[in-house]
């Protein structure tokens, strides 16, 4: 998408965005603002009152003391600018707290140096002496040293710390790596410390105060809106060009950049225009081929994806296809699907896409009912004369239990793949480790799962092929769920997402739901077919009444199945599949400017 931000007199506004939709292309977001001096000052006092607002209202203190104000800050006034005082104040707490945090950090390293001052490193330093501080683990320590050159040793455990002299003007040549001496001695820094946690104290009273005049603030707040509704009412009746402009904006496809920008020179209008990105909130337009597209509207009933999300439609079509036909279950239903399709993308032009996602899942209601050989209620086997060899090719009703969940998990185990190469060319390497883990989980699980159900009568795994599987998602899931460079926060996580296994577990089991909506239109089919058949015997009028029941039933059977088969494969897909590719959504809908 293009941003395009159009600057021009309110009063051509309404001609201006009429000429626009003549090009149906620009969607377009419409705003009024002030631009005179002083509205822009009412407009930045609000929002400088409103975030003090919030902060004051979050800010508690650092320790349970309740006594933080002391004598001179109970003396404390209200400033007459509240704004400066509160920012300054909150300022300097944010810089105290940095120097705090990095005050303690060097204390920790000083603390093995001792106490000493600058008094004393001047003196060695008039001796003609320099100081050169190192540290080496203990088992590197040479003994040697301490005869070769001015060596003191400070403090030795795990690491030797030591000291050497080297006379002014020479080189210090010495077989270790010297560290970088403390800024100053551990009883200076403490001294700093104290300086900073006094002031940070002191600037917590005062903030304290400001907390506990918020309702004053709030009001005074409440008079700065006051004061700029009322300047933008006043404003309003006065002629547009005195003061009054609109500020309008609006997102195209790039690839009519060159058209717009034609149409634009055309006008009195200034614009600029500059490559959307994410924080602009564009609207959402996809991008698909013919098949894809079908099933947009699908994944619209959901969310869209953001600017910056990938687009699962391409990726969820042929599973969601296919599980509404394993949910008919009926090939002749797929048929009449298909040729109800058919009229509707050639006889209802406006209707085209939908009437091509009817054709769609009628192909998948023909392909999947095969594997069992349901044809309106009956059984190929039982109309057509076949051999037990070709008999057997059909699945019976266990056998499409299990192809069910094997199904959904081919579903789940891509769906971790797409996730993993995403994070993967978004984040880094790193991201997308846990993500094929799980999906190596998810395999091995499946696959040890059917060897032990088989008894033994199923090898699918060979030892060193398990222990591959097994130990690949253990150490993507336990090392590679976060990509914080802190190896404890890392495990941590990766523990705390072995949970997960229990929601793997549910995932696929909602893939039941595909076997048990395909059996009952199935049965219920060949119910209404026995009920029919039965009414032939009745002299005259039988086979009128059979046809009348026949037609009655499986209407009412395609309806159902219809219905069962559209919002089921719907929650695999929004719940199930989108889960775990780790999609978020909340793109709002391209709807451009158009002429009707």
């Amino acid at each position: 998408m293009t941003k395009y931000s159009f600057i021009l007199l309110t009063g051509e506004k309404d001609g201006f965005l009429e000429a626009l939709s003549g090009l149906g292309v620009m969607d377009i977001t419409r705003s009024e603002k002030p631009v005179d001096e002083h509205s822009a000052r009412l407009l930045d006092s609000t929002i400088r009152y409103k975030a003090a607002i919030k902060k004051l209202e979050r800010f508690t203190l650092k320790d349970k003391d309740g006594n933080r104000r002391t004598t001179e800050q109970a003396t404390y006034e209200m400033p007459k600018d509240f704004i400066t005082a509160f920012e300054d104040a909150d300022s300097r707490m944010e810089s105290i707290a940095d120097g705090i945090r990095s005050c303690e950090k060097e204390i920790q390293s000083a603390a093995v140096w001792g106490e000493f001052s600058k008094t004393d490193i001047a003196k060695i330093g008039s001796l003609g002496y320099e100081m050169h501080f190192f540290s080496v683990p203990s088992k590197h320590f040479d003994k040697e040293w301490e005869n070769k050159y001015i060596l003191q040793i400070v403090e030795q455990g795990e690491n030797v710390w030591f000291v050497i002299l080297v006379p002014k003007g020479e080189n210090a040549t010495f077989p270790a790596r010297e560290i970088q001496p403390p800024s100053a001695s551990v009883n200076e820094l403490k001294d700093n410390l104290k300086e900073l946690k006094e002031e940070f104290h002191r600037l917590e009273g005062r903030m304290l105060f400001f907390k506990e005049n918020l309702d004053k603030i709030k009001a005074a707040y409440g008079e700065s809106l006051y004061g700029l509704d009322q300047y933008i009412a006043g404003k309003s009746g006065q002629d547009a060009a005195e003061g009054y402009i609109s500020v309008l904006e609006g997102f195209a496809p790039a690839e009519n950049r060159k058209e717009i920008e034609a149409f634009l020179d055309t006008q009195d209008v200034y614009y600029l225009a500059e490559e959307a990105t994410a924080e602009d909130n564009p609207p959402i337009k996809l991008k698909n081929n013919w098949f894809a597209r079908a099933f947009e509207p699908i994944g619209s009933l959901y969310l869209l994806p953001r600017y910056d999300e990938l687009d699962l439609t391409p990726f969820f079509a042929p599973f969601y296809m296919l599980f509404f036909g394993l949910c008919v279950g009926d090939l002749g239903y797929g048929i009449i699907l298909l040729v109800a399709g058919i009229i509707i993308h050639f006889k209802m032009p406006k209707m085209a896409t939908i009437g091509t996602l009817v054709s769609l899942l009628g192909i998948g209601s023909m392909i999947m009912p095969m594997l069992s050989g349901t044809v309106f209620g009956a059984k190929l086997y039982d109309i057509l004369p076949m051999s037990d060899k070709y008999r057997d090719m059909f699945l019976t009703d266990m056998q499409l239990f299990w192809f069910s969940l094997i199904f959904g998990i081919v579903q789940l185990v891509f769906a971790r793949i797409i996730a993993g190469v995403y994070a993967t060319v978004k984040q880094g390497w790193q991201a997308g480790l846990s993500n094929f883990g799980w999906a190596a989980f998810t395999v091995w699980a499946a696959l040890a799962f059917t060897e032990w159900n088989s008894k033994g009568s199923i090898d699918l795994m060979s030892p060193a092929l398990s222990y591959t599987l097994l130990g690949i998602s253990g150490v993507c899931i336990l090392f590679f769920s976060s990509t914080s460079k802190n190896i404890f926060k890392r495990i941590g996580k990766g523990i705390t997402s072995v949970y997960d296994v229990t929601g793997l577990l549910g995932d696929v089991l909602s893939y039941i739901r595909l076997f048990g909506l395909g059996m009952s239109g199935g049965i219920l089919g060949m119910v209404f077919n026995a009920m029919a058949f039965q009414l032939s015997g009745i002299p005259y009028v039988g086979w009128g009444l059979t046809v009348l029941l026949l037609l009655i039933g499986h209407s009412l059977t395609i309806f159902i199945s219809c219905l069962g088969a559209f919002v089921h494969p719907m929650r695999l897909t929004f719940v199930e599949f989108y889960k775990n590719v780790g999609f978020v959504g909340g793109g709002r809908q391209y709807r451009p400017l158009e002429k009707r």
